[in-house]
């Protein structure tokens, strides 16, 4: 058994040594002789000689890192999460992984169960503090990753490999359950861009053996959920939910008529069949003002089928009545997505995106998060819009949005409450 005290810039190349030399690692973790030094356990079997040559090998390898590497230092001192909310986009680095995500504590976070035993007492997963999870916060240019990786013990080198060809720092090596299992905790620590990150760790996580649950896949046809959320349209059923209604903007905007329609094959889809005309000024809503969100993530699947004067639509949140709410909207005639808000039945415009290759006759899926005075919105699980408003800052209900004469399809809505 070899014991080594390291500065943390020399713990890459001394773990690159290690692999090379075929040494084990038994664990890894801050030296008490200070904050920025860090104390790894080798062990081996074979001829003493040739053992203390590979050890040897190991201490050169770090040795020939200077101790004044400020470059190496400053990577290691990241930010703290902003306990405010985070501000990286969930969407891409789902698509990534495969797997959903979790905002919470200012973090989007990501856990994979790693199942493996435990002595006498059978199997223990991620539920007993044995899965893997990964934690993104910051922005999506400007990102840390903080990752807590468990791995079974023969996994240990060819995790390392990958996370040694990456941006991520390996900042600790333990065992859990005072050693009664074989499984190893990895902890490491980067900063970056936010996708990139997510791929390193991804290809981390596939050396070591661990899979993302998958998620069912983004839906590119009408039925086809982006998870396994209720949709709040209730449309399984047949018929619209009782807790829907119709309504409009200005009040005085002709009668619409939102059907439920089921072709051959097909789940039941909400059909916007006789919209309100084609004067630019009418919007028609389908309203459920009894869920009421406040900080929410919601998502609507919409296919344009017609309009002269305008196609398309979106959803509609923190809505106070039929002449006050936040809105998204995607129009094919324009090729581009904007948010707005509804006051007193006047629409601003918040942010837009256009030259979008979404036309009349696709699926394609809205989806906003917002938090507090953060808005951000993506067409087909990419971030497209973000902007802060408080315009309405109180709980409100949810909806459907359509303007002047344009046939939409419904196909789903979504939302959840965020913390």
């Amino acid at each position: 058994m070899a014991s080594l005290s390291l500065l943390r810039t020399q713990v890459a190349p001394a773990l690159r040594a290690t692999l090379r030399e075929g040494l084990a690692i038994g664990c890894m973790a801050q030296d008490r002789t200070g904050e920025d030094r860090a104390r790894l356990w080798l062990h081996g079997q074979g001829e003493a000689v040739a053992l203390a040559m590979r050890v040897r090998a190991v201490l050169d390898a770090a040795a020939a890192v200077e101790d004044g590497d400020a470059q190496a230092v400053q990577a290691l001192e990241l930010p703290a999460p902003d306990a405010g909310g985070s501000q990286v986009s969930e969407a891409p680095l789902e698509a990534i992984f495969d797997a959903k995500s979790e905002v919470r504590r200012g973090q989007v976070e990501f856990t994979f169960d790693t199942q493996g035993p435990l002595g006498a007492h059978g199997l223990v997963g991620g539920h007993l503090g044995q899965g893997s999870v990964l934690d993104f916060y910051g922005t999506d240019a400007e990102a840390v990753l903080d990752a807590e990786l468990v791995v079974a013990a023969h996994r240990l080198p060819a995790l390392l490999g990958a996370l040694l060809d990456g941006p991520l720092a390996v900042e600790a090596i333990t065992s859990r359950f005072g050693g009664a299992t074989d499984r190893l905790v990895v902890q490491c620590v980067g900063g970056g861009v936010a996708e990139s990150l997510a791929r390193a760790a991804k290809a981390a996580l596939a050396a070591a053996g661990i899979h993302a649950p998958k998620r069912a896949a983004m839906a590119r046809e009408a039925g086809h959920t982006e998870d396994a959320a209720p949709d709040l349209l209730g449309l399984a059923s047949g018929r619209l939910g009782p807790d829907w209604r119709t309504d409009s903007t200005p009040a005085d905007a002709p009668d619409v008529e939102w059907r439920v329609e089921r072709a051959e094959g097909t789940a039941p889809m909400l059909g916007m069949k006789m919209p309100g005309g084609g004067d630019l000024r009418w919007f028609n809503l389908c309203l459920n003002t009894k869920q009421r969100f406040r900080d929410l993530r919601c998502a609507v699947r919409i296919r344009a089928e017609d309009g002269r004067v305008d196609q398309g639509g979106g959803p509609v949140w923190r809505v106070q009545d039929g002449q006050n709410y936040y809105l998204a909207r995607y129009n094919p005639l324009e090729r581009d997505l904007r948010l707005y808000y509804v006051k007193d039945g006047r629409r601003v415009q918040l942010a837009g995106a256009g030259g979008l290759d979404v036309r009349t006759g696709d699926w394609f899926t809205v989806a906003i998060e917002h938090v507090g005075d953060r808005i951000t919105c993506s067409l087909d699980g990419r971030v497209m819009l973000r902007v802060c408003d408080d315009t309405f800052a109180e709980a409100g209900g949810i909806g459907l949005w359509t303007k002047a004469d344009a046939r939409s399809t419904f196909a789903w809505f979504h939302a959840r409450p965020l913390p």
